[in-house]
């Protein structure tokens, strides 16, 4: 990238260079010894230094150097790595260095810069948009950019100790006809997927899978499986979501008793050598059926 003395980006070494974003070589940042970088009003004050240094932070993790061409002549700079800290009244740098592979990190904190306190449920940890631009009828450059896609990270329940911080993802997706992104897959800090859709499997269903042989309780998977010798009693669990499935399979020679929410009209009470069952649970009936 070349810039020139007295450009539209400003005189390099008489004005700040006023950038709404950031130069970035492979994961980190080049700062010319003489030249001011600001970033659009996201830090109080530009630093004009081979190094930030500031009293909230400073960016360290040198990791190659980086050329600039001014006026013809090539200047070799370094190339540090860095990472920025949002928190409650705004964006100040970490001092965290990282000497590896370059990271993207992303902070929040409830309070404010020096004093941070523990984030809360409900919080967002982070948010992203992809957008495009549509003339909008309005031709070229009469139009403005939209979004298509978001995807982000909120605190899913109580903050708890030993830096316990539960999170939900979410994808939301624009659909065809649609101006504003809808929520599309989300995974919850309990593993829990939800799907807005239908769900299009191009191989098979893999399922989780427990093998029981004796009496036991059903562990937290979706399918289950009896295999013993001699008759035992298989407790199953409740469920926690309406329609969740399990299945049941006997594979072994001895008869298995269940026991648990189990419909005493649509679900059977014993399971013979050979023979299976598919349970779903009823939210309203609390029961397998």
């Amino acid at each position: 990238m070349g810039y020139d003395e007295g450009s539209t980006w400003g005189a390099l070494s008489a004005n700040p260079l006023v950038i709404p974003g950031t130069i970035q070589a492979n994961g980190g940042m080049w700062l010319p010894d003489d030249v001011t970088i600001g970033f659009g009003n996201t830090i109080s004050s530009p630093y004009a230094t081979t190094e930030w240094v500031s009293a909230t932070g400073m960016l360290t993790s040198t990791i190659g150097s980086s050329s600039v061409e001014r006026n013809g002549t090539t200047e070799t700079h370094t190339v540090t790595n860095f990472i920025f800290k949002p928190i409650a009244n705004g964006v100040t740098w970490s001092n965290y260095a990282y000497q590896a592979a370059a990271n993207l990190n992303f902070f929040r904190a409830q309070g404010s810069d020096g004093a941070e306190e523990s984030i809360v449920n409900g919080a967002i940890l982070h948010s992203s948009f992809v957008q495009g631009y549509h003339e909008d009828g309005g031709g070229p450059g009469g139009g403005d950019y939209y979004v298509g896609a978001k995807q982000s990270y909120t605190v899913d329940g109580a903050v708890g100790a030993g830096a316990e911080i539960p999170t939900r993802w979410e994808l939301s997706l624009t659909p065809d006809g649609g101006t504003t992104p809808e929520l599309a897959l989300a995974v919850g800090s309990d593993k829990l997927a939800e799907f807005k859709g239908d769900v299009y499997v191009a191989n098979r269903i893999i399922r989780s899978k427990s093998v029981y042989a004796g009496t036991d309780t059903t562990d937290d998977v979706s399918l289950h499986v009896c295999d013993s010798a001699t008759a035992f009693t298989l407790t199953v669990t409740d469920g926690t979501q309406d329609g969740e499935e399990i299945k049941i399979i006997n594979r072994g020679a001895g008869t298995v008793t269940l026991s648990g929410k189990l419909s005493s009209i649509t679900a059977v009470s014993t399971l013979s050598s050979g023979e299976s069952m598919v349970l779903n649970w009823d939210v309203t009936d609390d029961e397998w059926q």
